[in-house]
């Protein structure tokens, strides 16, 4: 280890809630004026919730779930965290006394930014990862961004900002369950950065597999079933004239608007079409590849490149329909930059981390609506 560097532990739990994804990274300089940040991923691992485990965490989605099922699974999932973290640092050969501190995102239950007042909660209680890891660990980065004024999200471009910009125009999209970019003019300012959710990732087309195959099947694998179907127009039309993609950034949105609740109205809404599973598919694939650019053409007109990461990436189908709606623009992964997709928002984390650690502000104003940039998080001590 550079002895220089700082090393931080980065977790994250989307919301497709399939595994814990563990980076630990080490961190040089800082995203300020005159410096860059430089990073190294030292080692990623995915820790597979168990299915039970899975269960509970889909079952807190549901509005009718019991208040004690929510404080159940905050421990459960604190502690899921907490020997998640130590398995990843002996996995690298590495102790509690290397690491400097550890940044958790939690478990998303509920994200309502245009509420009044507006709110979020993420699970996983922080004091409990401390206690089992014995590291300082940072969580509940959201609030902060919020009680500023914000919408809590995106948080990411703060990294894709002090990480990825460049001489060129950039967007880094993440196509999680939900979609986001960030835009990253060339050599522009933090000032300049513009980020926001453009829709739904892979969260519709998750739910409506789930649906189709009776709950056998998680997501369509490798875009087989979208590939052999065919998009219909009517229901295409109809998703998009959701009010949300109208909506003018910043804006952030979630299972609240595009989950599993939203698939079954649609597939009521539509049930005289008869479409075959593979129809549904090829429809919603396309209706997040097209909010995607969409969003893009819209917003970042001039874009030379676009850094995909996030687990559509590994959906040739929907890589496909985004170039082909995007002619002339170079879309890769974020493998070329040097980070492994998977890792992407867990090593945000680990950056986000280190700024609090180090009492530096973390979010971007103009992409969250925030008055003023914040310190993020709150902090539970290694214990004594």
């Amino acid at each position: 280890l550079d002895m220089a560097a700082r090393v931080v532990v980065g977790l994250m739990s989307g919301t497709s809630a399939d595994a814990i994804d563990v980076v630990i990274a080490s961190f040089t300089g800082a995203p300020e004026p005159g410096q860059q940040l430089g990073f190294r991923v030292l080692h990623h691992e995915a820790v597979p919730f168990e299915e039970s485990t899975r269960a509970a965490i889909f079952a807190l989605f549901s509005p009718s779930a019991p208040i004690t099922h929510v404080c159940r699974m905050n421990f459960v999932l604190g502690q899921a965290f907490g020997h998640a973290i130590n398995t990843a640092i002996r996995s690298a050969g590495l102790t509690p006394a290397d690491i400097a501190c550890i940044g958790s995102h939690g478990q998303t239950v509920c994200h309502l930014p245009n509420d009044s007042p507006p709110s979020t909660l993420q699970l996983g209680d922080i004091s409990v990862i401390a206690a089992i890891t014995g590291i300082e660990t940072i969580g509940d980065f959201r609030p902060a961004d919020i009680a500023a004024g914000g919408q809590g999200a995106p948080l990411v471009p703060f990294v894709d900002y002090a990480l990825f910009r460049a001489a060129t125009n950039r967007v880094v999209l993440n196509i999680g369950g939900i979609a986001n970019i960030t835009i990253l003019d060339a050599n522009g300012p933090m000032e300049a950065v513009r980020a926001f959710d453009t829709g739904p990732g892979n969260m519709m087309m998750d739910a409506a597999i789930s649906k189709l195959t009776g709950g056998q099947a998680k997501c369509d694998l490798d875009g087989q079933l979208a590939r052999t179907g065919a998009p219909h127009a009517a229901v295409l039309g109809r998703l998009l004239a959701h009010p949300y993609l109208a909506r003018a950034p910043p804006k952030s949105t979630g299972r609240e608007e595009f989950g599993a609740n939203f698939v079954e109205e649609l597939f009521a809404e539509f049930a005289s079409l008869q479409l075959t599973p593979a129809d549904w598919l090829a429809t919603l694939t396309h209706f997040t590849s097209q909010t995607i650019a969409d969003a893009i053409r819209a917003h970042a007109p001039a874009t030379h490149e676009v850094y995909v990461c996030g687990g559509g990436q590994r959906n040739p189908a929907l890589m496909a329909a985004l170039q082909t709606a995007l002619p002339g623009v170079v879309i890769d992964t974020l493998e070329t930059l040097g980070v492994t997709p998977e890792a992407k928002e867990a090593l945000a984390f680990a950056v986000l981390a280190d700024c609090t650690h180090r009492r530096r502000p973390g979010n971007v104003p103009s992409a969250t609506g925030a008055r003023y940039p914040a310190i993020l998080g709150k902090i539970a001590y290694a214990p004594c």
